[in-house]
């Protein structure tokens, strides 16, 4: 009974986990509908425990990017903290979700050791047992199914697990997958400016509640119908110059 309960828990865990990292907005910055020059050309720069930072202006978004902000190609926003696109979940992992994508690893990892473990026990409670001995069929059924289950779980935790270890490592260090991968902090030798205390900034990041959106949607829609109707009046206007 007691296996039961804990596999139960770590999969309604797990599910929403999932939800969340899907569905969740990863910290999607508002954009501006107008293009300015005087912005792109001007470099702002910030001091962050030391360290100059340049801030760079997003064409797509006519917005100055803040530290760690970066432009999704795939979703077409500027995201907070962006860490990666997750093309598994169909959204990007920021600030907001990435909490729920780490616990989503941490609820899948457990779920399949639970799942070795019970897929052994049976193979050994099968093996062991006196009165399947005499129904062989179904005893060569069980072990199919269960090395069958074994072997792809097995598979599948080596995957998770190494996701998992160097998803820790990244979260210890104060360091997103995107900055990793582009080595950023590797033209300045051991040196992360947001990394203050090893593994602080994770407890933060895990334990604290997720910031609210930074999105407006109410003045997002007021931004869309003023668009709409002046490109309305526009239309009327040069439509009027050719009436008879």
């Amino acid at each position: 009974m007691f296996p039961i309960i804990t596999c139960s828990i770590i999969y309604i865990f797990s599910i929403f986990n999932l939800f969340k990292t899907g569905f969740c907005d990863p910290g999607i910055l508002e954009r501006q509908f107008y293009y300015n020059t005087d912005l792109e050309k001007k470099k702002i720069k910030c001091i962050i425990n030391g360290h100059i930072h340049e801030l760079n202006y997003c064409i797509s978004c006519n917005i100055i990017k803040p530290p760690r902000c970066s432009h999704c190609a795939i979703c077409d926003n500027c995201i907070n903290r962006f860490d990666h696109h997750c093309y598994w979940m169909g959204n990007c992992i920021g600030k907001r979700n990435y909490k729920f994508f780490y616990y989503l690893l941490l609820s899948l990892i457990l779920n399949c050791f639970f799942q070795i473990i019970y897929s052994i026990s049976i193979i050994i409670f099968q093996a062991s047992n006196k009165k399947n001995r005499n129904k062989e069929k179904k005893c060569i059924v069980y072990f199919i199914f269960s090395g069958i289950l074994f072997y792809e779980i097995i598979f599948l935790t080596f995957f998770l697990m190494k996701l998992f270890i160097i998803q820790s490592w990244l979260l210890l260090t104060n360091t997103t997958f995107y900055e990793h991968h582009k080595k950023k902090w590797k033209k300045i030798p051991n040196f992360n400016p947001f990394n203050l205390f090893f593994g602080y900034h994770s407890c933060r990041l895990l334990c604290y509640k997720s910031n609210k959106t930074y999105l407006n949607l109410k003045k997002n829609k007021l931004k869309k119908m003023k668009m709409k109707n002046k490109i309305l009046d526009i239309e009327d206007e040069s439509t009027s110059k050719y009436r008879l």
